[in-house]
């Protein structure tokens, strides 16, 4: 089984290894997203893989079509927390 507490605290870790703050983000799911960076796209639009990008005060799901739409989210997809 595993335990939530010990999966949070291994997420915060590498949340703060990347540089960044957890408690800078409304929830520890957004922080751990935000902060994933992809070496092969410096272009987060670019990457399949980055599934939420921070827009200034805004948090998005972009839209792969080869462009930069991206539609703006206002709950965290995995634990529902307001943004």
């Amino acid at each position: 089984m595993d335990c939530k507490e010990c999966s949070d605290w291994g997420t915060r870790q590498q949340i703060i290894r990347l540089g960044h703050k957890p408690e800078n983000f409304p929830c520890l799911c957004i922080a751990y997203e935000v902060t994933k960076k992809c070496d092969q796209h410096p272009d987060p639009f670019d990457c399949p893989n980055l599934i939420i990008i921070k827009l200034d005060d805004e948090y998005v799901m972009p839209i792969h079509d080869g462009g930069s739409a991206y539609k703006v989210i206002h709950y965290c997809p995995f634990c529902g927390t307001d943004l």
